[in-house]
């Protein structure tokens, strides 16, 4: 094993005070499991059908929404749901990723648990005051009252959402992947229900979608913490020391996913200043097709990053190679049928579901695709630095890919609309891919260090 490699633990090791072990601990106290090759497999199958329900519940509200009112209103709901999950992610990676890595060999895994669901609350009312604000300030720009309304309500949401996104987090990081299969049912039935309720009176805006997902969103969230109520610890020692750990863990991870999400976000804000909500409606539309390989890659996400965690302790960094080398080729064995299919029937599907108003190019498609897979066959590699303890890696290799997308975006999209915005999506997951890998051959030769990407 690389010398780096050996040390790595310790950037992920808190002070004393917090939850984050010693190696001692680690190696005391993980347990014996079953092979990474079948549970993986199993999980990952669990898990992509939970994903499935998920997204498919996110893709039919915003069908129904851009059905109900129109590309400007799906637009309008597109940029303030990217807003809303981009502090969602932001959410998971300060908080859930450090929980995913460190809460087996936690000294006091209830008061962790709590810690970080306290945190999780706190953080969804600092995220809504954030996005109040930016929705006000917005409408004193001059944007439009659409979209400073769907922002308003996506902020209002957001609280519920994060903290039934925590619950979900924990359950997998136990690998309670039925009982997450469960509550994702009773959170995705409800929100439909909601929905179909609006579309079918009439009723149905941004707003009032936002309105069905929080109120989903709270229903579940507080069903899930009375079940699990024995399962978290709470108090102020608790508090303050999950906020160590995860600080201490999670800056740079946050920094590295706000990045990563910060690509498509970024793209779409452009398309809004440059050619207004219907532009960004119909890239919308595109979207929410391309999006359908989510399941696969958030399965990967839910169940790949337990697994790599578990593979640092148990084996170290050679193990995480191996298992990281099998997520990328069961990704990409159920990735490519998938792509074919969005490829042939895209287009079609966008003009049955959103109506002919929201026509897209197949260029469009088929780059959107492209930037898609290079995603998932890089994501992999990605989880892979942060489970041996490199999140500042990961970051510098995020910063390299959004800079490398920001500047094609900028000089493609004025000319080319919507065709120049997918180009450069593909631009920035192309050099991500490469630097991944690059880093991950260099891991595995024996005689070198992981270098750090510049």
């Amino acid at each position: 094993m690389a010398p780096e490699m050996q040390s790595m633990e310790s950037e992920v090791l808190g002070p004393e005070g917090t939850f984050a072990p010693t190696t001692a601990q680690i190696a005391m106290k993980t347990r014996p499991q079953r092979p990474e090759g079948s549970s993986l497999l199993r999980g990952g199958a669990l898990s992509t059908i939970d994903q499935g329900m998920v997204s498919g519940a996110s893709f039919l509200t915003t069908v129904a929404t851009g059905r109900a009112c129109g590309a400007e209103g799906l637009g309008a709901y597109a940029l303030a749901l990217g807003v809303l999950m981009t502090v969602a992610v932001a959410q998971g990676a300060l908080l859930s990723k450090p929980y995913i890595n460190l809460h087996r060999s936690a000294e006091r895994p209830r008061e962790y648990a709590g810690g970080t669901l306290l945190l999780t609350i706190a953080f969804g009312l600092a995220g809504a005051l954030l996005m109040a604000a930016a929705s006000g300030a917005l409408a004193l720009g001059g944007a439009p009252g659409e979209l400073t309304a769907a922002l308003l309500a996506a902020a209002a949401a957001l609280p519920f959402v994060l903290l039934r996104d925590c619950l979900r987090q924990y359950l997998f990081a136990h690998l309670l992947l039925r009982r997450t299969l469960l509550m994702d049912a009773v959170w995705v039935g409800l929100q439909l229900a909601v929905v179909a309720a609006l579309f079918g009176l009439g009723l149905l805006t941004p707003v009032s979608a936002f309105a069905a997902i929080g109120g989903a969103a709270l229903v579940t969230a507080a069903t899930g913490v009375w079940t699990l109520r024995h399962e978290f610890r709470f108090g102020a020692a608790a508090f303050r020391d999950a906020w160590r750990t995860s600080w201490r863990f999670g800056f740079w991870t946050t920094l590295s996913e706000l990045c990563q999400q910060s690509r498509t976000h970024l793209v779409q804000w452009l398309l809004v200043l440059m050619q207004g909500l219907q532009a960004a409606g119909a890239l919308a539309a595109a979207l929410s097709i391309v999006r359908i390989v989510n399941p696969l890659l958030l399965s990967l996400s839910n169940v790949g990053e337990p697994h790599l965690a578990r593979a640092y302790a148990e084996g170290g960094a050679r193990k995480v190679q191996g298992i990281a080398m099998k997520m990328a080729a069961l990704a990409s064995a159920a990735l490519a049928p998938i792509c074919l299919l969005a490829a042939w029937q895209g287009q079609a599907v966008i003009s049955l579901l959103f109506g002919k108003s929201l026509e897209v190019e197949g260029s469009v498609l088929g780059l959107l695709l492209a930037s898609v897979a290079l995603g998932v066959a890089a994501y992999p590699f990605s989880a892979s630095l942060y489970a041996v303890g490199r999140p500042q890696t990961a970051l510098n290799v995020r910063v390299l890919a959004l800079l490398a997308g920001a500047v094609s975006a900028l000089a493609l999209t004025p000319r080319l609309g919507a065709q120049g915005a997918a180009a450069s999506l593909v631009v920035s997951a192309g050099v991500a891919l490469l630097l991944l890998l690059v880093l991950f051959a260099r891991a595995a030769r024996p005689s070198e260090p992981v270098p750090e990407a510049t």
